[in-house]
């Protein structure tokens, strides 16, 4: 309402100001027209909600852009924090990730998930629900594209991306396509091993050989795992100096990846076939057709008598 009501007294003073200018009179109507379109726009919203998950209260933080239509399918991105974070520190505009961004350009949705009470995630089943909740949410609350349902992370953030992508590959409603950003595979099982049967797992995996706190080499190792088990695996070898830290550049370059390799619309079911008529088919349209043509005729036979 509050929105509403500030907006309408902005739209009051250009009014007055466009009076003040003695501004012709279609002139006026084109720039009061651009007006009300930009009064009526819907803000971006940051919201944190709470549900209950597994027994448990559970907490994350939904941004829904400017660019949203609830009427058009849009798709919906999981940002997974690292450890000893938050999804508070995840959801920062001015932070590290800053997803709002590219959110706004491309127009999906941005979840925030908070991990549960020790700022680390604890990649158990409770942990895959809570997944499994937010997407339930998100598809009660807004038109969510369903095959468009992505998920990254940081550090434990992205050991945990990977995790969820593999607890619900086999649901109605998985984890399409994932990324994992400094992260990776320890020693080959955990956080966990590699599926060797379908469907198929999709990812993009991130890392600065001159990270100092996950070494290079798990993600090297869990891109090879992925394509050894034939799983669609990408290895982006980030710059030397990065270290840990999260590379804001390529957050571009994951979406396009998750559009790449999301599934493909299915085309519009094709039109019912027309049911062949045989001779005796035939036989009775034909007669139903006389039928009717001497039906129509009756009436116009007795007014001439």
């Amino acid at each position: 309402m509050l929105v509403w009501l500030a907006a309408h007294i902005r739209l009051d003073f250009q009014i007055k100001a466009l009076h003040d200018r003695r501004i012709s009179a279609p002139a006026m109507w084109i720039l009061l027209a651009s007006l009300l379109v930009a009064s009526g726009s819907q803000a971006a919203t940051t919201t944190t909600v709470d549900i209950q998950s597994a027994g448990r209260s559970r907490q994350f933080i939904a941004y829904v852009p400017t660019s949203y239509d609830p009427s058009e399918p849009t798709p919906l991105l999981f940002m997974m924090h690292g450890l000893l974070s938050s999804a508070a520190d995840a959801a920062r505009p001015a932070g590290p990730y800053r997803w709002q961004t590219l959110a706004e350009q491309e127009t999906f949705i941005v979840l925030f998930p908070n991990s549960y009470q020790d700022d680390s995630w604890d990649m158990n089943s409770a942990d895959a629900d809570f997944v499994r909740d937010m997407i339930s949410w998100s598809i009660e609350n807004y038109n969510i594209k369903t095959t468009h349902i992505f998920s990254t992370g940081h550090s434990m953030g992205a050991f945990f991306s990977y995790f969820a992508a593999t607890q619900l590959r086999n649901d109605l409603h998985p984890i399409s396509v994932f990324a994992a950003h400094s992260g990776g595979i320890v020693g080959g099982f955990w956080p966990t091993s590699v599926p060797s049967s379908p469907p198929r797992l999709q990812g993009m995996l991130l890392h600065s050989p001159g990270d100092s706190v996950v070494p290079y080499s798990w993600s090297t190792d869990l891109h090879n795992a992925l394509l050894n088990r034939g799983h669609v695996s990408e290895l982006v070898t980030l710059a030397n100096g990065l270290d840990h830290n999260w590379d804001r550049s390529y957050n571009t370059t994951q979406w396009d990846f998750f559009l790449a390799q999301a599934p493909v619309d299915p085309p519009p079911p094709p039109p019912p076939p027309v049911p062949s008529t045989g001779p005796v088919g035939m036989t009775v349209l034909v007669f139903l057709m006389i039928a009717g043509a001497m039906t129509r005729a009756a009436p116009r036979v007795t007014a001439k008598r």
